[in-house]
């Protein structure tokens, strides 16, 4: 067979295949974009790929149904519209980028529901504009976070926000009056919604004290959720800045346009949405890497290297700190469930890249495939995890003869607000080596370990130091006052214990710690960024650039081990899992609150936070109850009494440092005074060594009758002029944290 006889075959059989296998392709002429009333809704969407976080962004919008059709561009009546022109926006830039689609192109699997094309247009130009590239191949969304969904269809920065706590998810939640907001959910342990899925957010109500949620499916399908529902399978809340249309002078403006014209000019006018709606508020704290700096951010940012910690590791060690980027090229799987294993893109492991994974990487653990349990020795394909400085002859030394450690420390500052920064310094290990236990062996392996060590500063000073170790009690606490903190050049020096890297301020620990091994001073060496936004909103910073890989919200190793003979009686295994990573959880207070010995009573002064302050007036809080906690050693039936016992019930503890002790509380009220200082006066604490260890708050009704409490405080005592702490029954408390708790 001639070549030309060749070729004229194949393309007659391609011919027959492509109009006999594909009849959704088949040319259709023209069809209706929207529906006859020309407004686009919900019931016209269906989810048919791996993209709910697309499909719910595109549900949220359709609040405002005008902007939707704003970025449809077409001719003649739209009953009966071939070819659209649809504007979608770079992910990366926010550029608008301007695509044809035509109705030939669309098919079923384009989340379009039935012959409604509008949906199928949208999904389909950002493919043809090479935007997003489907990885399976099949012209889908690929799969992508809510906040790039938003930004590929408006435009405008999305932040992903994770509240600690329910006060806090509350407060963002309820700006969806202001914003389109989608509910992303966590990767494991969903009780009511699906896991690693995307809802749109339709609502935040409260009436008569109680919240609840509206959320839509990418079904269509919606709930009615109870905040407390909501935020127990939340993962992250994903919003959009105020959005803005496209006009086109051959088509007539919209009222979204009309709207977003409005909010510029300063004006106002009836909003397009189907609820209340206020200008959209863009925060004023920029991202690090790709938007500007404050001065006032900037100040607070070179607070991290002026106090950049020493730390000093022990002789014994043998597993060394890296960088997040020496471990990357080692990851080689994700793993969800136990045995739900999936081959990693190694494009993905890169600080820019990396939050791009399904979900950000929630639910999944970055897992290596060698072999990573010492009992004690390593196996040599694994001995990447020593660290950089754990290779053969990769130690530096100094002119002292001990080694030098220079990898970098990843601080975080968190504006607390009032003059209060706290400053986290995190460190990075590939390996943690655990601890022997007998005929057990070394239990408490696991790849990839963070350690950190947080320090307080007071309009710019240094006033303690929060130590992490891998013990202690209900009444021990790991906060040291400045002054009696051992420093280099006025940085803090922290001793890292042997294998399992815990943070401590003294070699004296139940940790092995000693101060002859390398030193790692991290001066020139912190990776710094900011936390949240701001205090008042407490919205943690989405990173972008270089520091996207702190959006990654799974763990850092492989998962425990579960088939050794005692793990349904202790839990774990030889090998446990891997910890999380840092960037969350650093809004609340130091371990324990410092405060000053005094001769007579105790003094509290304390203030509430804005979302203690709002739930307080809702349910009519009148009073504050505070509860000062005391306690003593346990005393025998046959001590001698010192004839100025307790006067309230006292329990006995077992503390699993100080061994048993007695705990009461001492109780004082006050009026909820809304934003001011409460101040307290409290009886001291009654008895031969009586302490005050901690102290408590509860709102409460004008008749008594208490609706919330927190937990215990600890507080840490001491005598003026004096170093380090000391027990006593009466302090003066002025505390700098705003009290916030799930009323």
């Amino acid at each position: 067979m001639t070549t030309y006889a060749f070729i004229i075959l194949f393309l007659s059989l391609f011919n027959i295949l492509y109009t006999t296998a594909s009849p959704t392709l088949q040319r259709r002429g023209a069809g209706p974009l929207y529906r006859p009333d020309g407004i686009p809704v919900v019931d016209d969407v269906q989810q048919h790929h791996l993209d709910c976080a697309y499909v719910a962004s595109v549900i949220t919008l359709l609040r405002a149904p005008d902007y939707i059709k704003s970025l449809i561009h077409y001719q003649g009546n739209f009953n009966s519209v071939s070819e659209v022109i649809v504007t979608s926006y770079d992910i990366h830039t926010l550029k608008p980028v301007d695509q044809v689609v035509t109705l030939d192109e669309i098919y079923l699997r384009n989340d379009t529901k039935g012959n409604i094309w509008w949906p199928g247009a949208l999904y389909r130009a950002p493919g043809n504009a090479k935007l997003v590239v489907d990885p399976m191949g099949e012209f889908g969304m690929p799969t992508m976070t809510p906040g790039d969904a938003m930004q590929l269809l408006t435009g405008r920065r999305a932040k992903g926000d994770g509240p600690e706590d329910i006060a806090d998810f509350w407060d963002i939640i309820k700006g969806v009056q202001e914003s389109p907001m989608v509910l992303q959910t966590k990767g494991e342990g969903c009780t009511i919604l699906l896991g690693r899925h995307a809802y749109a957010i339709a609502n935040a109500t409260e009436v008569d004290g109680v919240r609840t949620v509206g959320l839509i499916n990418t079904d269509g399908k919606d709930s009615l959720l109870s905040v407390d529902e909501a935020f127990s399978d939340f993962y992250l809340l994903w919003s959009s800045a105020a959005l803005s249309v496209v006009c086109h002078c051959d088509r007539e403006v919209s009222a979204a346009a009309l709207w977003c014209l409005s909010l510029i000019a300063g004006q106002a006018i009836a909003s397009p949405f189907n609820v209340p709606q206020r200008p959209f508020h863009e925060e004023s704290l920029k991202h690090l890497n790709d938007e500007v700096i404050t001065e006032s951010d900037q100040a607070i940012l070179d607070l991290l290297g002026q106090y950049a910690p020493v730390f000093k590791l022990s002789s014994l060690e043998a597993f060394y700190p890296s960088s997040v980027d020496y471990m990357f090229p080692h990851y080689n799987y994700t793993e969800g469930s136990p045995g739900e294993i999936t081959p990693l893109n190694q494009s993905y492991l890169t600080r820019t890249q990396l939050d791009k994974l399904p979900s950000a990487g929630s639910g999944s653990f970055l897992s290596i495939s060698e072999r990573h349990n010492p009992q004690p020795l390593l196996d040599e394909d694994a001995e990447y995890l020593f660290g950089p400085a754990g290779q053969e002859d990769a130690m530096k030394f100094g002119s002292d003869g001990r080694g030098r450690v220079e990898e970098e420390v990843y601080g975080f500052a968190v504006d607390q607000g009032k003059g209060v920064v706290d400053l986290w310094y995190w460190t990075f290990y590939p390996f943690n080596f655990g601890k022997p236990v007998g005929l057990f062996g070394i239990l408490g392996n696991h790849v990839a370990d963070w350690e950190h060590l947080r320090m307080r500063t007071i309009n710019g000073t240094a006033v303690s130091a929060d130590y992490t170790t891998h013990t202690g009690g209900r009444f021990n606490a790991g906060t040291f006052r400045w002054e009696d903190i051992e420093k280099i050049d006025d940085r803090p020096v922290a001793y890292v214990a042997a294998g399992s890297h815990g943070v401590g301020k003294l070699f004296q620990l139940v940790d092995l710690t000693d101060d002859e091994g390398p030193i790692w001073d991290t001066k020139n060496h912190v990776v710094p960024t900011m936390y949240w936004y701001s205090p008042e909103s407490r919205r943690r910073v989405w990173h972008r650039g270089d520091q996207s890989w702190l959006n990654f919200r799974g763990w850092w190793g492989n998962r425990g081990e579960t088939d050794c003979w005692w793990h349904r009686v202790v839990g774990f295994c030889q090998v446990v899992d891997a910890p999380g990573g840092p960037n969350r959880g650093f809004g609340f207070p130091p371990d324990c609150t410092i405060a000053p010995l005094t001769d007579e009573f105790s003094t509290y002064k304390f203030r509430f936070s804005s979302s203690a302050i709002d739930w307080a007036k809702t349910h009519n809080v009148a009073l504050v109850k505070v509860e000062q906690t005391c306690t003593r050693p346990k005393r025998n039936p046959d001590d001698d009494d010192d004839g100025d016992e307790p006067d309230e019930p006292v329990n006995v503890y077992r503390d699993e440092v100080e061994g048993e002790l007695e705990v009461w509380n001492v109780k004082g009220l006050t009026e909820f005074k809304g934003t001011e200082t409460h101040t307290v006066t409290i009886d001291p604490c009654k008895g031969r060594q009586s302490a005050v260890r901690a102290y408590k708050l509860s709102l409460c009704l004008l008749n008594g009758k208490c609706l919330t409490s927190s937990q215990d405080r600890r507080v840490c005592t001491f005598e003026q002029g004096k170093k380090g702490y000391k027990f006593g029954s009466a302090v003066m408390l002025d505390d700098t944290d705003d009290w916030r708790w799930n009323y």
